[in-house]
Protein backbone atom coordinates (compact mmCIF):
# COMPACT_ATOMS: atom_id res chain seq x y z
CA UNK A 1 0.00 0.00 0.00
CA UNK A 2 2.11 2.84 -1.29
CA UNK A 3 -0.64 5.43 -0.82
CA UNK A 4 -0.27 5.80 2.97
CA UNK A 5 1.54 9.15 3.11
CA UNK A 6 0.03 10.69 -0.01
CA UNK A 7 -2.66 13.32 0.39
CA UNK A 8 -5.73 12.48 -1.68
CA UNK A 9 -8.73 14.35 -3.05
CA UNK A 10 -11.92 12.40 -3.56
CA UNK A 11 -12.92 12.71 -7.21
CA UNK A 12 -16.53 11.65 -7.84
CA UNK A 13 -16.87 9.78 -11.12
CA UNK A 14 -19.80 8.01 -12.77
CA UNK A 15 -18.54 4.48 -13.27
CA UNK A 16 -15.75 1.95 -13.33
CA UNK A 17 -15.46 2.59 -17.08
CA UNK A 18 -14.81 6.31 -16.52
CA UNK A 19 -12.21 5.45 -13.86
CA UNK A 20 -10.44 3.01 -16.16
CA UNK A 21 -10.48 5.53 -19.00
CA UNK A 22 -8.94 8.29 -16.83
CA UNK A 23 -6.15 5.93 -15.76
CA UNK A 24 -5.43 4.43 -19.19
CA UNK A 25 -5.43 7.86 -20.89
CA UNK A 26 -3.03 9.27 -18.28
CA UNK A 27 -5.59 11.80 -17.02
CA UNK A 28 -5.66 10.57 -13.41
CA UNK A 29 -3.52 12.39 -10.87
CA UNK A 30 -1.45 10.59 -8.24
CA UNK A 31 -3.57 12.35 -5.59
CA UNK A 32 -6.93 11.32 -7.03
CA UNK A 33 -9.10 8.96 -5.02
CA UNK A 34 -11.62 8.16 -7.75
CA UNK A 35 -14.95 7.26 -6.19
CA UNK A 36 -17.77 5.19 -7.69
CA UNK A 37 -20.13 2.54 -6.23
CA UNK A 38 -18.99 3.29 -2.63
CA UNK A 39 -15.40 2.44 -3.61
CA UNK A 40 -12.21 4.40 -4.18
CA UNK A 41 -9.49 3.62 -6.70
CA UNK A 42 -6.07 5.05 -5.86
CA UNK A 43 -2.59 4.82 -7.38
CA UNK A 44 -0.60 2.15 -5.56
CA UNK A 45 2.56 2.04 -7.69
CA UNK A 46 5.89 3.62 -6.93
CA UNK A 47 6.80 7.21 -7.80
CA UNK A 48 8.11 6.25 -11.26
CA UNK A 49 4.80 4.69 -12.39
CA UNK A 50 2.07 5.39 -9.80
CA UNK A 51 -0.77 3.74 -11.74
CA UNK A 52 1.14 0.56 -12.67
CA UNK A 53 -0.56 -0.86 -9.57
CA UNK A 54 -3.90 0.42 -8.25
CA UNK A 55 -5.73 -0.29 -5.01
CA UNK A 56 -9.50 -0.63 -4.77
CA UNK A 57 -10.81 0.53 -1.39
CA UNK A 58 -14.29 0.20 0.08
CA UNK A 59 -15.74 2.39 2.81
CA UNK A 60 -16.46 0.50 6.04
CA UNK A 61 -19.41 1.26 8.32
CA UNK A 62 -17.12 3.10 10.77
CA UNK A 63 -15.99 5.52 8.02
CA UNK A 64 -12.56 3.94 7.56
CA UNK A 65 -11.55 2.16 4.35
CA UNK A 66 -10.70 -1.47 3.67
CA UNK A 67 -8.55 -2.49 0.73
CA UNK A 68 -10.54 -5.04 -1.25
CA UNK A 69 -8.27 -5.52 -4.26
CA UNK A 70 -4.86 -4.73 -5.69
CA UNK A 71 -4.78 -4.65 -9.49
CA UNK A 72 -1.64 -4.63 -11.61
CA UNK A 73 -2.88 -2.18 -14.21
CA UNK A 74 0.45 -2.32 -16.04
CA UNK A 75 -0.42 -5.82 -17.25
CA UNK A 76 -3.90 -4.84 -18.47
CA UNK A 77 -4.05 -3.65 -22.06
CA UNK A 78 -7.55 -2.17 -22.46
CA UNK A 79 -9.88 0.27 -20.73
CA UNK A 80 -12.65 -2.35 -20.86
CA UNK A 81 -10.54 -5.01 -19.16
CA UNK A 82 -9.49 -2.61 -16.38
CA UNK A 83 -13.12 -1.53 -15.82
CA UNK A 84 -14.14 -5.21 -15.62
CA UNK A 85 -11.44 -5.76 -12.97
CA UNK A 86 -12.88 -2.87 -10.92
CA UNK A 87 -16.42 -4.27 -11.25
CA UNK A 88 -15.29 -7.73 -10.14
CA UNK A 89 -13.55 -6.24 -7.09
CA UNK A 90 -16.68 -4.30 -6.11
CA UNK A 91 -18.98 -7.31 -6.60
CA UNK A 92 -16.99 -9.71 -4.44
CA UNK A 93 -14.84 -7.77 -1.97
CA UNK A 94 -12.30 -9.88 -0.13
CA UNK A 95 -11.05 -7.30 2.44
CA UNK A 96 -7.28 -7.46 2.32
CA UNK A 97 -7.01 -5.20 5.38
CA UNK A 98 -7.46 -1.64 6.60
CA UNK A 99 -6.22 1.09 4.28
CA UNK A 100 -4.37 4.01 5.85
CA UNK A 101 -5.51 6.67 3.40
CA UNK A 102 -5.16 10.40 4.09
CA UNK A 103 -7.27 13.11 2.47
CA UNK A 104 -6.27 16.73 1.91
CA UNK A 105 -9.02 17.79 4.30
CA UNK A 106 -7.09 15.86 6.99
CA UNK A 107 -5.59 18.15 9.65
CA UNK A 108 -1.82 18.18 8.95
CA UNK A 109 -0.84 18.02 12.64
CA UNK A 110 -3.25 15.16 13.39
CA UNK A 111 -1.60 11.79 13.94
CA UNK A 112 -2.47 8.80 11.77
CA UNK A 113 -1.21 5.23 11.46
CA UNK A 114 1.83 4.45 9.32
CA UNK A 115 3.76 1.25 8.70
CA UNK A 116 7.51 1.66 9.14
CA UNK A 117 9.37 1.01 5.90
CA UNK A 118 12.38 -0.11 7.92
CA UNK A 119 11.09 -2.45 10.66
CA UNK A 120 7.49 -3.00 9.40
CA UNK A 121 5.97 -1.92 12.76
CA UNK A 122 2.82 0.23 12.83
CA UNK A 123 3.14 3.59 14.56
CA UNK A 124 1.33 6.91 14.94
CA UNK A 125 2.89 9.77 12.99
CA UNK A 126 2.12 13.07 11.31
CA UNK A 127 1.82 12.98 7.49
CA UNK A 128 3.77 16.22 6.97
CA UNK A 129 6.66 14.90 9.09
CA UNK A 130 6.67 11.49 7.38
CA UNK A 131 6.85 12.94 3.85
CA UNK A 132 10.65 13.31 4.11
CA UNK A 133 10.96 9.54 4.62
CA UNK A 134 8.65 8.77 1.70
CA UNK A 135 11.20 6.91 -0.43
CA UNK A 136 8.63 4.87 -2.34
CA UNK A 137 5.48 7.03 -2.17
CA UNK A 138 4.23 5.29 0.94
CA UNK A 139 5.42 4.05 4.24
CA UNK A 140 6.89 6.25 6.98
CA UNK A 141 9.82 5.63 9.31
CA UNK A 142 9.08 5.12 13.02
CA UNK A 143 10.94 7.26 15.61
CA UNK A 144 13.41 4.53 16.68
CA UNK A 145 14.37 3.79 13.04
CA UNK A 146 14.50 7.50 12.18
CA UNK A 147 17.52 8.09 14.44
CA UNK A 148 20.36 9.16 12.15
CA UNK A 149 18.14 10.19 9.20
CA UNK A 150 18.62 13.77 8.11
Amino acid sequence: MYFESRLHNIKEIASSMECAKLIKEGKASIGDAMQFNNCLVVADGNVDDPFFEVAVLQKAQDGSFDQIESITNGWISSVEELAKSFDQAVESPCKMGKANITFKAFKPAQKKWFTCGCCDEDFLGIAAEQAKFDQDAGYGICPPCAVGWS
